[in-house]
């Protein structure tokens, strides 16, 4: 909010960092063709957040480990 220049609900002496990148894993990308389980495609988006982010960057993650067996 901060960088798009919008006014947050935070006390006038917080501090705010500046983000280089807001990178996310959101939603279930199963893909029957391509052999890739809920589990699996998250995996794969969690590989491709890992090699774009840096210390500057927020990553959120909606419901990670879903689609695995409990068993496992």
């Amino acid at each position: 909010m901060t960088q798009c220049g919008l006014f947050i609900p935070a006390d006038e002496s917080s501090q705010i960092p500046v983000l280089d990148d807001v990178l996310v894993d959101i939603g279930d990308n199963q893909s029957i063709e391509n052999a890739l389980s809920t589990f699996s495609s998250h995996m794969q988006n969690l590989g491709i957040i890992l090699k774009k982010s840096s210390n500057n960057t927020l990553v959120l993650i909606d419901e990670i480990g879903t689609g695995t067996d409990p068993a496992e």
